[in-house]
């Protein structure tokens, strides 16, 4: 799974959603878990590019990403 735009690049490794964002240069990671501790990461981000698109949706989990940040989780 590869999206990329004039914005954003975006990829997905080991269970983390992972966010380029091309105009700060800032790198980001996201991870969503449902209430059973399941990874729902990926399933999320692609029907939030199905229904709003590629950019869209980046711009919502790297607001995500800002609310939910663990701290022991270092993004490459």
């Amino acid at each position: 799974m590869d999206y990329k735009t004039e914005k954003f690049e975006v990829d997905y490794y080991k269970g983390w959603l992972v966010i380029h964002n091309k105009t700060t240069r800032n790198q980001e990671c996201v991870q969503l878990m449902n209430d059973k501790g399941r990874n729902i990461t990926l399933n999320q981000f692609k029907s939030g590019v199905k229904t709003h698109g590629v950019d869209q949706a980046c711009r919502t989990f790297l607001k995500l990403a800002a609310t939910y940040k663990p701290s022991s989780v270092h993004c490459y």
